[in-house]
């Protein structure tokens, strides 16, 4: 029982966890919905409207998510190995498994924020490409019609 203190830590963190990943999920999901505030994601300048600042909001919740993603396996097999080892699995197996999940819908929401620059990117060359289609046509019209 020599684990007794940071097991009882372990389950405020369990909780803290399934806070963060609710609340990056949720602006993940709010951000994918807002197509207009994607044109500010990632940028160096602020915008100083509503969709500016969520932008902002989803930039840094991208950016912390992003180390979080890297680390938190660590930790959770760490609680993993502590719950095990002192008995505790039985109890808290579904925290575990739903602090789990969660984590793996964050990376799901993480990587849907990482496209955002990649689709912004091939909207706009489907746009020029479209726009270049039409002058072609119209220069065709005025030069080539009978």
């Amino acid at each position: 029982m020599k684990y007794k203190t940071f097991i009882t830590y372990s389950l405020k963190l369990f909780k803290v966890e399934i806070f963060l990943f609710s609340f990056f999920i949720l602006v993940a999901i709010l951000f994918n919905i807002d197509t207009n505030a994607h044109k500010y994601f990632n940028e160096s300048d602020i915008i100083y409207s509503f969709h500016g600042f969520f932008a902002l909001l989803a930039t840094f919740c991208f950016a912390i998510f992003f180390w979080v993603s890297i680390c938190f396996p660590i930790l959770l097999l760490v609680q993993l190995i502590v719950l095990i080892r002192e008995k505790y699995f039985k109890q808290y197996w579904k925290l575990f498994l739903l602090i789990t999940i969660l984590y793996l819908c964050s990376l799901v929401a993480w990587f849907s924020l990482h496209s955002i620059n990649q689709r912004n990117s091939f909207l706009e060359r489907r746009e020029q490409s479209q726009h270049k289609v039409s002058t072609i046509e119209h220069y065709n019209l005025l030069f080539f019609e009978k």
